[in-house]
């Protein structure tokens, strides 16, 4: 089964790799994300700046390793 982005469940396309987070384990289009350029391994924004219950940018839930409550 193809992985697919934690936010609008599509898969990768050839304009737009999927991008998963080293620590959460969140997927999301590099393009939908904002991420221009990444490096490996990746963080997501939440990871990154070491949250620990972030709020979801989209659905605005609080959220806990990738995935809404």
């Amino acid at each position: 089964m193809a992985m697919r982005s934690s936010l609008c469940q599509q898969p990768a396309s050839l304009t737009d790799i999927l991008l998963r987070c080293s620590e959460c384990g969140i997927c999301v289009h590099g393009f939908c994300y904002g991420v221009t350029e990444y490096s490996t391994p990746w963080l997501c924004y939440a990871c990154a700046a070491k949250q620990k219950y972030p709020t979801c940018m989209v659905c605005m839930l609080v959220c806990c390793f990738g995935e809404c409550l």
